[in-house]
């Protein structure tokens, strides 16, 4: 038996595969098939963006699929502008295949999918079907009670909305509904104002309200990793110098998930409101960069090439408590280091 959250899921699931077959070649029970999505959508997640498409469905004829098909011509290929752009890389990019593709393919690859319809992987239909995917897994999660993989597809399925079909298909959303033709641009209309609703959900606003990580004693973290590893939406990351290791946030990406404070081993992570942070913490203009540790990378004694963080190496040293020939031998470069145990 399912419960409400999982009809939840399933509901979104509905709403995400119907606009995925809504922006490829359509078949003929797209009609029946999206006003089921979103009257479900309705019902369930009381989305004023699926209330407003199922009531509008409701009053129109049910097109033929030849009909739909020179339908869905007219308004992407023969526009009287121009035709409409349903690749993530000619909408952002100018061109097909471009970053954007390749961004898209490798979220798919990261969770063991490849996409088997014959479209690049940042079409709008392949885009929307694997928000739709992610939203049905999340359903069979929970249902088998299953919270880690619950939260962890939530976080894969809210970073994949923001980096890609939240980036430009509301877009495309308001171009069609723009059109000249009364079924595609109710798709339109949805399109455009479902995507925004999930944007800025209540479990999107709540999660930026419980604060982004930040270091509540610097000089205890040893820079180890631990946190890069556990941040699925990769909003930390160490950057490196000749001179210095850095772990920066990246606030943009970071979804408010927690999981960084709780693997911390050092237990020096903690979530800060936005305000205090940006009062605490070095951020990098535009681009929305935190630094939440510096430090200055060790240098080998032979040769003077730069090693690993000093704050690792110090790290290191308390742990073991090496004597002096040991000491020397841990602050050596990889390539003296090799030296070193050949003779």
């Amino acid at each position: 038996m399912r419960s409400l959250e999982s009809e939840q899921f399933h509901a979104r699931s509905l709403v995400y595969h119907a606009l995925a077959e809504a922006l490829s070649e359509p078949v003929a029970e797209l009609h029946p098939l999206l006003l089921e999505a979103t009257t479900k959508g309705a019902q369930t997640l009381g989305s004023p963006a699926c209330r407003k498409a199922a009531l509008s469905l409701a009053t129109l004829p049910a097109p033929t699929a030849a009909e739909l098909r020179q339908r869905y011509i007219r308004v992407t290929r023969n526009s009287a502008r121009r035709p409409l752009a349903l690749y993530g890389s000619l909408h952002r990019e100018g061109r097909l295949m471009g970053q954007s593709a390749a961004a898209a393919e490798d979220r798919y690859r990261a969770l063991g999918i490849v996409p088997d319809n014959g479209e690049l992987p940042d079409h709008a239909s392949v885009e929307l079907a694997f928000m739709g995917h992610l939203a049905a897994a999340q359903a069979s999660a929970y249902i088998a009670i299953d919270s880690l993989l619950v939260s962890r597809l939530g976080v894969e399925e809210h970073t994949f909305l923001r980096e890609h079909p939240g980036v430009w298909l509301p877009d495309v959303g308001r171009e069609l509904a723009a059109a000249d033709d009364p079924f595609y641009a109710v798709v339109g209309v949805l399109l455009s104002e479902f995507l925004t609703e999930k944007l800025g959900s209540a479990w999107y606003r709540q999660a930026r309200r419980a604060g982004f990580p930040v270091l509540q004693e610097t000089d205890v973290c040893n820079l180890c990793g631990i946190c890069i590893g556990a941040c699925l939406p990769g909003a930390l990351r160490m950057v490196e110098s000749d001179t210095e290791t850095a772990l920066s946030l990246d606030i943009s990406r970071c979804v408010g998930c927690n999981r960084c404070v709780r693997i911390c081993p050092q237990r020096v992570l903690k979530q800060l409101e936005t305000d205090v942070l940006d009062a605490q913490h070095e951020t990098n203009g535009a681009s929305r960069i935190r630094i939440l540790r510096r430090s200055p990378r060790a240098q080998c004694p032979i040769c003077g090439r730069p090693t690993v963080s000093e704050a690792e190496l110090e790290a290191v040293f308390a742990t073991l408590q090496p004597d002096p020939m040991l000491k020397r031998q841990m602050s050596l470069c990889v390539e003296c280091k090799s030296l070193w145990n050949s003779l």
